[in-house]
């Protein structure tokens, strides 16, 4: 994109282990925070378009529900 910034990114999470647990929401966003509170997203969703703004409580009900039906 020559000439455009775009301050969005992507992420996908793979893993060995299931993280459909609530505690894993909360340690994962706390990592982003320590690191740079600038890496919290400012919206989440599960398919796009992404439209939900963040919120920690917001954050662990899609992360157990994507679990829950395999959506991730």
């Amino acid at each position: 994109m020559k000439g455009k910034k775009s301050d969005d990114v992507y992420l996908t999470i793979y893993g060995y282990k299931t993280f459909g647990e609530e505690h894993f929401t909360e340690e994962f966003f706390q990592m982003l925070q320590d690191a740079n509170p600038a890496y919290l997203p400012h919206k989440i969703g599960m398919y796009e378009p992404i439209k939900t703004p963040f919120s920690m409580e917001e954050a662990k009900k899609m992360w157990v529900e994507s679990e829950k039906v395999k959506i991730f």
